[in-house]
């Protein structure tokens, strides 16, 4: 098993770290997250104050009523008009010739100018929780009168940057842009956007919030952890698999070369996670033995002898393989319209003789013999690499977290290559991380809350760290393909399906990939089987609604009975996970209501499984704790599913 540093719509598919990473960690317990307090709105006379935590988790006010009043004509990248009302002031003030009757919906108006801002409910996060006065993310969400919105919403996303010396009269910058549809995303410079030190009384209600970038990644709820390294041809699994039994003898796992797929096919892998219903995938670019699955420039110390990184594919000095797969996996992955991303150890390289960040004692013929510093560097070039020359990544994972030699550079070069991108393990070196739930086996401990620093969270913590339940398809914990190894029933996979994506944890499914370079036919099935029963189970509900408030009632249409034994109820977390107790009831012929479920965490979804089938016209969700107004998603009936075979 491999250790993981604890810090360090459908509506089917919508590493113990080193000491070194603990300590430097333990500073950042209450790291940035945007606490959003509207203390008042409307004229520029009144406070609109955002209460922001630093690194340390000191207070500071963002107080948005120092922003011109507005509003601002602005475009996108087609032309379109837009006009934008500055948050905390009502839509429809003198000049807004877009303004809708309602302030409450936006939508797209028969000139096609579209209307955005306004006084319509805040949340969002620091531009940078490494330095929480450089500005802030605000979002805000309206209902839209627009068929082209998912949902029925508009998303609006004003990335505020501090600037003391901006003229007071300072607007957004004129280009918007949309990207996803319906989500317009605009920059504005001002000194409204800094902040000052601020009373710890006044933020403590506040109810921390997920970035943009984690707000979507949470919303994929599947990713495919595909493992295919120099692993994959050893013949075991483990981190590292390279190791005194097989690094010259055997299969030679020293030798470049023996990286050698015979028909690699990336669409194949893609063709399975689509199946599944993943939204992105993460590909092992370098696993514990150290080899490289990119073109890398980096160089070895000149102490030993200087010359390229060799352990590596398209290697000028050594043969191996000819082709940069990182390169083939972000292509294809971008043509196939999925995120992607790549894992890379920073703490396990037995090329160079590290494991854990410690030297081994015994080097073998072919490892390098390099300092501690020299290590580090190494992995400081092919990050560096790794995170510049294949595009926006949705996700990077930091197995086994990072050392605190590594942190300030690592936090460094995410921030200017790739600030968008979830980092797992990242608490401490990302403004997008998320954490590892605390159990390979898929099947965490119920409840999962998105906040915290560990396992299953914490629903006290200002900390936004959403939880990542990885796990394997094959049996034994074995992540890469080892031929002949079982794999998991489909009983067991709705299971880890229903404790993962059903709980509020992003499902990570193993894909072993095999010699070949493929997924292996067996294993293509299984995913198949997985995606085709969660879709025909969670694909369409018999009723449902969404909204705010904490008392929600769906019927089934026609107001026939029917059988229901499940649900789903998902938060709009823009808003931050605000529920903590909730109970289900139906509606029996006697006008009495019985519970059929109840729990704690929601956040992203819960899936709550009825003890037993009732048939009933009628049902209801009463929210019965909670942080502040509970905002849903979703709050669906389902019928019983037929059995996975």
């Amino acid at each position: 098993a491999r250790s993981k540093a604890e810090p360090a719509p459908s509506l089917a598919n919508n590493a113990n770290a080193p000491q070194g990473t603990m300590r430097s960690l333990t500073r950042y317990l209450a790291v940035a997250a945007l606490l959003v307090s509207v203390l008042s709105t409307g004229s520029a006379t009144q406070s609109c104050a955002i209460c922001v935590q630093d690194h340390l988790g000191a207070p500071r006010a963002i107080d948005l009523a120092g922003l011109p009043s507005g509003p601002f004509g602005l475009r996108d990248g087609t032309g379109r008009r837009v006009v934008l009302t500055p948050p905390c002031r009502p839509r429809g003030s003198s000049g807004d010739k877009c303004a809708p009757a309602s302030a409450q919906h936006a939508g797209v108006h028969s000139d096609g100018c579209v209307a955005l801002g306004g006084n319509a409910a805040l949340s969002g996060q620091p531009l940078s929780w490494v330095d929480p006065a450089a500005g802030v993310f605000l979002v805000q969400r309206a209902q839209s009168r627009d068929s082209a919105c998912p949902a029925g919403v508009r998303t609006l996303v004003v990335r505020g940057q501090c600037d003391a010396t901006a003229d007071a009269r300072q607007g957004p910058d004129e280009l918007v842009v949309e990207n996803p549809t319906c989500t317009f995303t605009v920059s504005w410079r001002h000194k409204a956007f800094c902040s000052r030190p601020a009373e710890s009384s006044s933020c403590s209600a506040a109810v921390p919030t997920p970035t943009p970038d984690q707000l979507a990644w949470q919303r994929m709820e599947i990713g495919g952890l595909t493992h295919f390294n120099m692993a994959t041809f050893s013949g075991v699994d483990g981190d590292p698999a390279c190791s005194i039994f097989n690094w010259n003898v055997g299969p030679n796992t020293s030798n470049p070369a023996t990286f050698a797929p015979t028909n690699l096919n990336i669409s194949n892998w893609i063709e399975s996670y689509k199946a599944l219903g993943a939204g992105y995938g993460v590909l092992t670019a370098k696993h514990g033995c150290g080899f490289l699955l990119f073109d890398t420039a980096s160089q070895l110390p000149a102490r030993i002898g200087g010359g390229e990184y060799k352990y590596a594919v398209k290697r000028k000095g050594v043969p191996s393989f000819g082709q940069d797969v990182a390169a083939l996996y972000a292509a294809a992955m971008r043509e196939a319209g999925l995120g992607y991303g790549y894992y890379y150890s920073t703490t396990n390289n037995f090329y160079s003789g590290y494991v854990d960040s410690k030297q081994l004692g015994v080097l073998l013929p072919g490892q390098l013999n390099i300092t501690y510093t020299e290590f580090d560097q190494l992995v400081f070039e092919q990050v560096k690499e790794l995170w510049s020359n294949y595009g926006a990544l949705t996700e990077v994972w930091l197995d086994h977290g990072y050392t605190g030699s590594q942190q300030k550079r690592l936090q460094d070069l995410l921030a200017t290559l790739q600030p968008h991108a979830v980092a797992f393990n990242g608490l401490g070196v990302s403004n997008n991380p998320s954490r590892w739930v605390g159990t390979e086996d898929g099947t965490p401990p119920y409840p999962v809350w998105s906040t915290g620093t560990s396992g299953q969270g914490d629903p006290t913590s200002k900390v936004w760290n959403p939880a990542v339940a990885d796990t394997t398809l094959q049996t034994g914990d074995h992540w890469f393909y080892l031929a002949g190894q079982s794999i998991r029933s489909m009983s067991q996979l709705v299971d880890v399906y229903h404790a993962s994506v059903g709980a509020n944890s992003v499902l990570e499914l193993d894909f072993a990939i095999d010699k070949t370079g493929n997924v292996h036919p067996t294993h293509a099935k299984a995913y198949k089987a997985l995606g085709d029963w969660s879709r025909a189970c969670y694909g369409t509900p018999l009723a449902g609604t969404s909204g705010s408030g904490s008392n929600f009632n769906v019927s089934i249409p026609g107001g026939a009975a029917a059988v229901v034994d499940r649900f789903i109820v998902q938060e709009d977390q823009t808003y931050g996970q605000r529920v903590r107790a909730f109970s289900i009831q139906a509606l029996g012929e006697d006008g009495s209501w019985t519970e059929m479920a109840s729990g704690t965490s929601v956040g992203q979804k819960r899936i709550a499984l009825a003890a037993n089938p009732v048939k009933a016209s009628v049902f209801r969700l009463e929210v019965s704790q909670s942080t502040a107004e509970p905002m849903l998603l979703a709050f669906a009936a389902f019928a019983p599913c037929a059995d996975p075979e």
